[in-house]
């Protein structure tokens, strides 16, 4: 029997907080590392750590271990990260365009 690749893709996609989906924004997030200058097994343990951070506080958010009045600050956390990486794609999108620049 062959594993439903598609349901994973879809199951990892829909790990989210606060309407934020957190496998793009962990890549986004490591790239940015990556400019910075961290290398190899630094990225991988960056993407863990943020991953264990980033999962577990969702979790916690959706089990009611973190009082409802701390929730809208999360979310607000996790939207402000969002809006980080959205702004180094738009850095990265520019860069790209500017190499088909004509000489």
């Amino acid at each position: 029997m062959q594993p439903d690749i598609g349901g994973m893709v879809d199951l990892i996609l829909k790990v989210s907080q606060g309407g934020v989906s957190l496998v793009p924004l962990i890549i986004g997030l490591v790239q940015f590392a990556k400019k910075l200058g961290l290398k190899d097994r630094g990225c991988i343990i960056a993407a863990f750590a943020l991953g264990i951070g980033f999962v577990g506080t969702s979790s916690a958010v959706s089990q009611g271990l973190i009082p409802t009045s701390a929730v809208p600050w999360v979310n607000t956390f996790f939207g402000a990260l969002a809006g980080g990486v959205v702004a180094m794609a738009s850095v990265g999108l520019y860069d790209v365009a500017q190499s088909f620049k004509r000489p």
